[in-house]
């Protein structure tokens, strides 16, 4: 941990790894784990934009899966479940950014705004393979699929969201994006009247 702080990134993944690794069952292990995920995103980060990220991202995904395997049910498993998926969405793979948004219990704090995250993705991967050449195009009913989970999973956090939301309180901006995307999901669908009536803010 002292090594994180001061930013010895990849001391720091190295040395909390081997806790969590060697000594599963220990109390610290899951905290261990955490520390070297951060600290390959800390490492990730901290590299020039011009520089290839290709090894931090891989040990990133690699420790996240370490995490969300020995220990599923933890916030902290969530917590890496959530960092997996903005990777993912940094690396152009949006479908497997919203299957691991997905994949965050109801139970979790989290939930309503990785439902969204979920839904965003979904319909990101549709609207990319759509602007692409129709030979090159995933199966039709691979995107129609895509486009069914999006409208799923961002009616479900929108709904989530709001019952938290004050009457006269200001939604969340992630909340409002949302609902402009579930709007445009409904009438690309032909749903015309339901995207209508898709209430923004």
């Amino acid at each position: 941990y002292v090594n994180y702080l001061n930013k010895n990134s990849y001391e720091a993944a190295i040395l909390a790894e081997f806790i969590a690794q060697r000594y599963p069952q220990e109390e610290l292990a899951l905290d261990s784990a955490y520390i070297a995920m951060a600290a390959w995103q800390q490492a990730y980060y901290a590299l020039p934009k011009e520089a290839s990220h290709e090894v931090e991202m891989a040990q990133m995904i690699r420790v996240c899966n370490l995490i969300t395997k020995n220990w599923a049910s933890s916030d902290r498993a969530n917590d890496a479940r959530l960092t997996l998926g903005q990777l993912y969405s940094q690396a152009k793979q949006p479908v497997e950014s919203a299957k691991l948004y997905g994949q965050v219990p109801e139970s979790a704090a989290q939930y309503s705004s990785a439902q969204l995250a979920a839904g965003q993705a979904y319909w990101t991967a549709f609207l990319e393979a759509s602007i692409k050449p129709e030979g090159q195009r995933p199966p039709e009913t691979e995107m129609k699929e895509w486009s069914t989970q999006a409208a799923k999973h961002l009616q479900t956090g929108i709904a989530k969201m709001a019952a938290g939301v004050p009457k006269d309180g200001t939604p969340p901006d992630e909340m409002v994006a949302a609902q402009v995307s579930l709007a445009q999901i409904l009438i690309t669908a032909g749903h015309f009247t339901e995207g209508i009536k898709i209430r923004v803010g």
